[in-house]
């Protein structure tokens, strides 16, 4: 199954992202639509350290890239560091905190209560 756009997509678009972390025009007719598009988000304007990380997050859920950018493009159109956040939410949900109930303030401060050995 062709995903629709994907005429415009070549292989140098995500050798481009992993090198030189730019997008580039191909991209911005690719992501014509979808939740980025209906808030008029630039694919131009996106942290490509974002877009890159947010990529190998979505293959995980599709083996097919340009699917996988769209929805990280998607995914920074609600908040432009989502895969910052959602890493820094992995890593308290491993270590047994729930990233409802976490404040770094407090953290910070039994850091510097308790700075230990």
């Amino acid at each position: 199954m062709k995903t629709k756009g994907s005429q415009f997509i070549g292989n140098s678009l995500f050798s481009r992202l992993d090198k030189e972390a730019t997008p580039d025009d191909e991209m911005a007719k690719f992501m014509g639509e979808g939740r980025a598009a209906e808030k008029g988000l630039d694919p131009l304007a996106v942290d490509p350290t974002q877009m890159r990380r947010g990529v190998v997050v979505e293959l995980e859920h599709t083996s097919d890239r340009h699917v996988a950018g769209k929805i990280a493009l998607d995914h920074l159109a609600e908040y432009k560091n989502y895969y910052t956040a959602l890493d820094t939410m992995e890593l308290l949900l491993e270590d047994g905190i729930d990233p409802r109930e976490w404040d770094p303030r407090t953290r910070l401060k039994q850091v510097n209560e308790n700075p230990g050995p």
